[in-house]
């Protein structure tokens, strides 16, 4: 793994590729890899979701004061 995780940039020619990495802890391997319950499995999708509309609205007000 490299500083862009795992994969390498120049493999997207043409295109802007963007990390994104949880807000809050996923758990250690035992409660947060291994965990299949419903439960933990709603919590990190609503987390994922939430991460990623946080992520692009701030991208979004990016671009606005760069247009500006």
């Amino acid at each position: 793994m490299n500083q862009h995780g795992f994969y390498h940039p120049d493999s997207f020619p043409g295109c802007t590729l963007i990390n994104l990495y949880p807000s809050e802890t996923l758990g250690d391997f035992r409660t947060g890899t291994l965990n299949f319950s419903a439960k933990k499995i709603e919590s990190m999708i609503r987390q994922g979701y939430a991460d990623t509309i946080k992520a692009t609205d701030y991208l979004e007000e990016l671009r606005a004061l760069i247009a500006k």
